[in-house]
């Protein structure tokens, strides 16, 4: 919409403030620099959570199917939560443009899990028409129910929250952290 409320003569469905439709639960988005687009996480009923690039008029499938126009899939429930992309140096060139998704999962569960509990890497192709490489990237290992969910990149690396921290509780009022990553660079001196 424009500033002033009004509909913008060139959106996609005339008449309408609906830009893109089909998506079920995002929980996150992050904005690509490299294609000027738009991606989210989207969370499925009771499988095939996605990310999808977002685009002008597309049918995103849901309710009907949450495969419909995404990059990239899970089979089961993961709940990706947020997601960024390392844009500003603060890894290594390799992950230049790479996209970083939380992956909040059976965060109620004590210990690690199979189903999220971990914030996974996706090499998305440069035109944003796929994924190329899926890895891990933190996989909690602790004992308590922890789970990643809010994700950004700042100045000096990747920042995540988790919903419990170690000592929390389920049961309980949220009691999280917030945790950074940041890669290991060669002390002075040092090859």
């Amino acid at each position: 919409m424009n500033l002033d409320g009004s509909l913008p003569d060139d959106n996609p469905m005339r008449g309408s403030y609906v830009y893109a439709k089909g998506v079920r639960n995002p929980f996150g988005a992050a904005w690509r620099r490299s294609d000027r687009s738009l991606y989210i996480s989207d969370n499925g009923p009771e499988r095939d959570d996605r990310i999808a690039k977002i685009e002008a008029g597309k049918n995103y499938g849901w309710p009907k199917t949450m495969r419909q126009n995404a990059l990239f899939w899970w089979d089961f429930t993961n709940a990706p939560a947020g997601i960024a992309f390392m844009q500003d140096g603060q890894f290594p060139s390799e992950y230049h443009d790479e996209v970083f998704v939380s992956l909040f999962g059976e965060s109620y569960l004590k210990g690690p899990a199979v189903k999220g509990k971990r914030i996974v890497k996706l090499c998305i192709a440069e035109d944003g028409s796929g994924v190329k490489s899926y890895d891990n990237f933190v996989v909690y290992v602790g004992e308590g129910p922890a789970s990643p969910l809010g994700l950004a990149f700042g100045p000096d690396g990747l920042y995540f929250t988790d919903l419990y921290g170690e000592q929390g509780d389920p049961k309980g009022p949220a009691s999280g952290n917030i945790y950074r990553v940041r890669p290991l660079r060669a002390q002075r001196g040092q090859a």
